[in-house]
């Protein structure tokens, strides 16, 4: 496995990074052990309700000058600042989102045969794929949808063939019709979703997300969901039908999966979750009739106002025609420390094993971030990073980078 590719298949999936899910584990230290109240998803992430952009003002953005900082939220919290004013109507909420930044990579390879294969640095300006999505809330009804470009990559979530082209495409992340019953305790949708299982986070590059194909970019799948809220614990299962923007339909995964979270006080959740399916042939790893399986638990803690930690591990089990059964496992932890607010400084450790071509071993990861959501509408983070990947036969591939994002949401 040549560093080049190495390099550039990192870069690429960074290149990617999610759009605006707000979709934030940590929410846990302001005692948000659900997400209903904040996101018309169920299970978090996607198009905030009124409720949520009020909140994301009062408990995520900094404040400048405002002398009650727990008070109202400002009209500038809705929509492009509140420009419609009151013609937008309630059941209508939209959403705009933009990305835009640096990234930088540097990966070394001891076991390269010449120096120039050794140290290979990447440096590169970066659009982040820009969304416009809606929802339609009416009484019970539920609706939603997004529409954006991608500059590079998000192959599974275009709406037009792409065959092995890597440029600008027209993308739908998810779009679905469903219905809040029983005081909006059941939730029942059908669509395009984004699959329920783990810890939900816009890092979508984490090892957890990517390996089980459950992250924000582009995994989603079509089915029908069933999601439960209760006082002290939520859950969503979901039958998948497969990913319809992607074929021929030996492609497609159907199967389902589903967590089940429980409250055991306002700053600690823990949950479970399972992840089964088929596909007649693997687009990923080009193998016949495999069998996918993610199965793992995880936890939310705040052990105080100012700081939010998160786990995740799964266990993970890949069987197919040529591969027979593979074994693996991948996980995470993350500490969110806000210093002042909407100031946070993150750790990230994480691992992966899994049996691959050209990995054996334990490969090690670990993350240092700054998020700042500086003024209304504008978060500007920085994260730096250090990956390890083992090669048979070769000294280890180390992978070291930066990346700065402007991300302004509307």
């Amino acid at each position: 496995m040549s560093v080049r590719v190495l390099t550039w298949t990192l870069a690429l999936c960074l290149l990617v990074h999610p759009r605006a899910a707000l979709a934030f584990p940590w929410m846990i230290k302001h005692n948000y052990t659900g997400c209903q109240s904040c996101h018309v998803d169920p299970s978090g992430g996607g198009v905030m309700t009124d409720y949520g952009r009020a909140q994301q003002q009062t408990l995520l953005e900094t404040q400048w000058g405002t002398s009650d900082p727990e008070g109202e939220a400002d009209s500038n919290t809705w929509f492009l600042y509140g420009a419609l004013g009151s013609s937008r109507p309630e059941w209508f909420l939209p959403e705009v989102s933009v990305r835009a930044g640096g990234l930088f990579t540097r990966s070394v390879n001891l076991g390269a045969t010449s120096n120039e294969g050794q140290v290979r640095d990447v440096l590169v300006p970066v659009v982040m794929a820009a969304d416009v999505r809606a929802a339609v809330v009416v009484g019970a009804f539920r609706a939603m949808a997004s529409l954006g470009v991608a500059p590079r990559r998000a192959f599974a979530a275009s709406l037009t063939p792409v065959g092995d082209i890597d440029g600008p495409k027209l993308v739908s992340r998810d779009y679905w019709l469903g219905a809040a019953l029983l005081e909006d305790a059941l939730f029942i949708r059908a669509g395009r979703l984004t699959l329920p299982f783990g810890l939900r986070s816009v890092e979508h590059t984490l090892w957890a997300r990517a390996v089980t194909r459950t992250d924000f970019n582009d995994t989603q799948q079509h089915g029908v969901a069933v999601a439960w809220s209760a006082e002290n614990f939520r859950t969503e299962v979901m039958a998948i039908a497969g990913n319809f923007q992607v074929g021929p339909d030996g492609f497609r995964e159907r199967g389902g999966s589903g967590y089940l979270e429980y409250a055991f006080a306002p700053n600690l959740t823990a949950g479970v979750s399972s992840l089964v399916t088929f596909a007649r042939f693997d687009r990923l790893n080009l193998e016949a009739n495999t069998l996918r399986q993610a199965h793992g638990l995880f936890a939310r803690y705040a052990p105080s106002p100012d700081l939010a930690l998160v786990a995740e591990l799964d266990a993970l089990v890949r069987g197919s025609q040529q591969g027979g059964t593979q074994m693996g496992v991948v996980g995470y932890a993350q500490a969110d420390l806000e210093v002042v607010r909407g100031l946070h400084l993150l750790g990230t450790v994480e691992v992966l094993r899994e049996d691959q071509r050209g990995a054996t071993g334990m490969q090690l990861g670990g993350w240092l971030g700054l998020s700042w959501f500086a003024a209304r509408g504008l978060e500007v983070r920085l994260d730096g990073f250090a990956r390890q990947t083992p090669v048979e036969g070769q000294p280890s591939i180390s992978n070291l980078g930066s990346v700065l994002l402007l991300h302004f949401y509307l």
